[in-house]
Order: structure tokens, then C-alpha cells, then sequence
């Protein structure tokens, strides 16, 4: 470095000069946050907390009420996640088993929430339904040579069987959002509903197909088919205490979406539309004669049955990757009480439940980030669908930082996020540029917007991450949309500092 040889004075003047420019820069950061926020147009009530830190150094780059605990929503799953990679191990695999013991078929689930869900069989190559991959495991099970079967036996017990979240919405039950976590879970726990125009014309009755197929479930149509001038509207009810469906509104054409609504105690449901492909390709289930009869052949593991398996007919595994993946980028929260329920299995030994789930979680984050940290952190679920979840800015931030910086599995958790046009960020950040690379988790839930995660400088490898909650919004005003608002130009405003960073730092080594 000829420069710093002739001339050892300015060098250091130079030196000096970089130093003190990232506090200088933090400062502008800090104090356009707040006029940002100000400025925001959040309502009475809200309440916003920002954190903001270097991935590198663990600096707080900007901050606003970083030590606020706040419901986090959906942000929730990166809590989940990362916890999962650190107790699980990025190597992971779900194995779900499809067995035989003496005269039963036993179906051994390892919480996988992915199995059977129909957007990942959707990215298979070739590409697979719920119904192709029934007809799978049933092909397996006459190529085992099984004829006749005493009983189908679900054996759930990975997880305990409290499938819906005491914290969650008693109105929202039936949302595919909401959809109840089990041991042996399929088709992501909800039915797909696609209306069409009955073939009377308008006035008669629309017709309506469900997958998976489950001919045993009452659903009742009462939509009606529209002419071309209609409107197309319709909606799916389901039953608050069992699965029975009622389709209403009016259909003007074949739906090409789904309407997704979640089953009612869903742990059975792998196991009844089993039953049914058996029975129709030959197999003898029982003395079944008739659906209701077939039904009666499907039932869960007692506690403390024991099976010896005699043969294993299929085996059906997904990467923990993956799953992690499918939660971040689409935000799907029943892979995130999957995770946290087997977290709890993990620890215990025991039945994975929310309550030895939230232990786990706990423990990693004190392992992780210190005991102020846990204790500061309170773990309702593993999606943030309840309300009754807090975590402060800060300690988000910290985590985002531990587990993106693990040298075991830090890569897979930043490869598990959303960047700008995919998934829940699909549509964000259309107004603000950034120069960087942004990965985020969005979490929304009544009242509460929040986004966290990464802004990433390619050519330096520089990372900061970054923590934006708000709380106390009034659904059905202009706070929600403007909360949004707030986070992409707070995000822009960082993403603009840590370019301006790393040009000065670039600038320093060429010198």
C-alpha cells in the first residue's frame, strides 16, 4: 500500500475517518426511522417497535422500541424454524411408514405436514394429486401381496391429540389457515372444494367436486348457477363440531381455485381415504359392508399399545428443508406447529405438544441468547396464530443474527426465506427500491403487521437484520396498509445504509 508508506499520517487520518462514519451513518438511520414512523399515519393506539443490527459485529445499526414485547404474528415461524434446524438438525427427515402387523395395517405418522399436501405434490416431477399418491400407497399394499385386513390403525401418538390451539380464533376454525396439527396429517388437513354451473342452467343447482375424494363426508350445495351476466360468488361452511359441508353463493363457472376449508379432527382422515382406495380395489377390510361399516375398521392407536411390525409395505419421507421452506416462503401455519410440537417430542421423549414444544423453544433461545432473552419471550404456538405470543425487536433481531451466522445450518435457514416477488413478499416492496437482496417474513394477524429478516449485500457478503413490528392497528382503516408502508421504506432506508457502508468499506480496502 504505497500510500500508507510515504505518507503513514494521512493513512491513519483516513483510517479514523472510516471509523467514525458508521456511527455517523447509524445516527441518519436512527433519526430517519423515527420521522418515518411520525410521519406513518398509524392510528391511536398503534404501538411500533424497530430493531435493526449487523449480522457481522451484533452492532445496532437503528432501534425504536427494540425492548418492547410484541405480538409477532407470523414473524412467530422464524422463532420456530430456526429452533427446529438447531434441535433437529438440518438433516432431518419425516418418515411416515405404512406397515403391517399381523392382520392390520398400521400407519406410523411422523407429524409431517407435508405429506399429501397437494402444492408440494404439485412440484413433483411428474407432478402428483392427493388421489395419484392414495393410489400410490395402495398399490403398495396389494403389491405386499395383502388381501384381507382386520383393521386400518392410525398411530398418531408422535404428537399428543389436541389438534386446535386453545389460543386461536373460535370464529376462524374452519379456515385452511387454522387448519388442526395431528401425527399423521394429509392433504395439508383441509378439503379442496371447486364449484361448477349445474347442468340445468342457470337457476338449478350448482355441481361441486371435492379433493380428495372422501365419499363418506356430508356435503350439502345450496349455490346456484348463475347465467354470464351473475356475479360469481360462493363460500364453504363447515360444521363447528364435525365434518359436514355446506356450499352456498352463486356459480358462473367451472372454479379454477379452490375454496380450502379445514376437516374436523383430521387425525382419521389419512386413514379413512386409504380404507376406501383398499376396499374398492379388492382388499377386504373387516366384515365391512358399506361406508359407514368401512369406517367403523379405521381407529386410532390406544395409549400404550404396542405393534409388531411384521412388514413395512411404503415408506414416505420429506427433508426437514423442505418443510422449513414451505413454512417461511408460504407461511403455512400448520408446518409450523408440526415443527414445534416435534421439537417437544424431541426434548421429552413424550408426545409432542404446544406446551413441551414452547419448552424446547424456550431452552434454545436461553441457549442461544441468554436467559433475559427466554424469559422475555413468551411462546403461545409455533405460527403466531395466537394472540397470546410476545417477543421484543431486539431479541428477534439477536435470533435472526445466532441462527443465520451457524455454520452447521445457517445457510439453510436463509435459503428457507422469501425474497422480493415470491411468496408472502410477492407483492412487497413495489414502490420502495432496494439495492440489496431482501428476505423477509411477513406476519399479519388482526390488528398486527410485522416484517422481519435479512437485507443482504451480495459483493461483500454484509448482512444486517432487521425487525419491524407494529401492534394496535384498527382493522378497517388506513393503519394496516400504512404499517406495510412503514416497514418497506424502513427496510429501504437500511438497505440504503448498509450500501453506503459497504462502498465505504469497499473505498478503505482499495486505498
Amino acid at each position: 500500500m504505497p500510500a500508507r508508506v510515504r505518507a503513514p499520517f494521512l493513512a491513519v487520518s483516513l483510517v479514523a475517518g472510516l471509523l467514525l462514519a458508521p456511527s455517523a451513518l447509524a445516527q441518519d438511520l436512527s433519526g430517519r426511522i423515527v420521522e418515518l414512523i411520525r410521519g406513518a399515519d398509524l392510528g391511536q393506539g398503534a404501538v411500533v417497535g424497530v430493531s435493526i443490527i449487523d449480522c457481522r459485529s451484533g452492532t445496532s445499526i437503528a432501534a425504536y422500541n427494540e425492548d418492547e414485547a410484541l405480538q409477532p404474528a407470523s414473524n412467530m415461524k422464524l422463532l420456530t424454524t430456526g429452533a427446529a434446524l438447531a434441535i433437529l438438525g438440518p438433516d432431518y427427515t419425516f418418515t411416515t411408514r405404512v406397515t403391517v402387523s399381523g392382520d392390520d395395517l398400521v400407519l406410523v405418522g411422523s407429524g409431517d405436514p407435508a405429506l399429501g399436501d397437494p402444492e408440494v405434490l404439485s412440484q413433483m416431477d411428474p407432478p402428483m394429486t392427493a388421489d395419484d399418491m392414495l393410489d400410490a400407497v395402495a398399490g403398495g399394499v396389494q403389491r405386499g401381496n395383502v388381501t384381507t385386513l382386520n383393521s386400518i390403525i392410525i398411530d398418531d401418538r408422535i404428537f399428543d391429540r389436541e389438534m386446535v390451539h386453545s389460543g386461536w380464533p373460535a370464529d376462524q376454525l374452519d379456515k385452511h389457515y387454522a387448519a388442526g396439527v395431528s401425527g399423521l396429517n394429509f392433504h395439508a388437513n383441509v378439503l379442496a372444494f371447486y364449484p361448477a354451473p349445474g347442468p340445468g342452467g342457470p337457476g338449478s343447482l350448482a355441481t361441486c367436486e371435492v379433493e380428495p375424494s372422501a365419499p363418506w363426508i356430508p356435503i350439502q350445495v345450496d349455490a346456484r348457477t348463475v347465467g354470464r351476466d351473475g356475479r360469481h360468488q360462493y363460500g364453504v361452511l363447515r360444521d363447528p363440531a364435525q365434518n359436514r359441508f355446506t356450499v352456498y353463493g352463486q356459480i358462473k363457472a367451472a372454479t379454477q381455485v379452490a375454496a380450502r376449508v379445514a376437516l374436523h379432527d383430521n387425525n382419521l382422515f389419512f386413514g379413512r381415504l386409504l380404507a376406501f382406495r383398499l376396499s374398492r380395489s379388492g382388499v377386504a377390510i373387516g366384515s365391512a359392508r358399506g361406508s359407514a361399516q368401512l369406517l367403523e375398521h379405521v381407529r386410532l392407536a390406544g395409549p400404550g399399545e404396542s405393534f409388531t411390525i411384521d412388514r413395512t409395505l411404503a415408506v414416505i419421507t420429506t427433508p426437514l428443508a423442505d418443510v422449513i421452506r414451505r413454512c417461511n416462503v408460504d407461511s403455512v401455519n400448520l408446518y409450523a406447529e408440526a415443527l414445534i410440537k416435534l421439537m417437544g417430542h424431541d426434548l421429552t421423549g413424550d408426545a409432542g405438544s404446544w406446551t413441551n414444544g414452547a419448552a424446547a423453544l424456550r431452552m434454545t433461545i436461553a441457549d442461544r441468547l441468554g436467559p433475559e432473552a427466554a424469559a422475555s419471550t413468551i411462546i403461545s404456538d409455533g405460527s403466531g396464530f395466537s394472540r397470546q405470543n410476545f417477543v421484543e425487536p431486539s431479541v428477534m433481531t439477536a435470533w435472526l443474527r445466532s441462527i443465520s451466522n451457524d455454520a452447521e445450518f445457517g445457510d439453510e435457514f436463509l435459503a428457507s426465506l422469501p425474497t422480493i416477488g415470491e411468496g408472502t413478499l410477492e407483492s412487497r416492496f413495489q414502490t420502495v427500491p432496494t439495492g440489496n437482496r431482501i428476505l423477509g417474513k411477513s406476519g399479519t394477524i388482526n390488528s398486527v403487521r410485522c416484517l422481519s429478516g435479512f437485507i443482504v449485500h451480495e459483493a461483500s457478503g454484509r448482512r444486517l437484520a432487521y425487525c419491524v413490528m407494529v401492534n394496535g392497528l384498527r382493522e378497517g382503516t388506513d393503519g394496516p396498509r400504512n404499517a406495510m408502508r412503514l416497514h418497506e421504506r424502513i427496510v429501504g432506508e437500511a438497505d440504503a445504509w448498509l450500501t453506503r457502508r459497504a462502498e465505504a468499506s469497499s473505498a478503505n480496502v482499495g486505498g
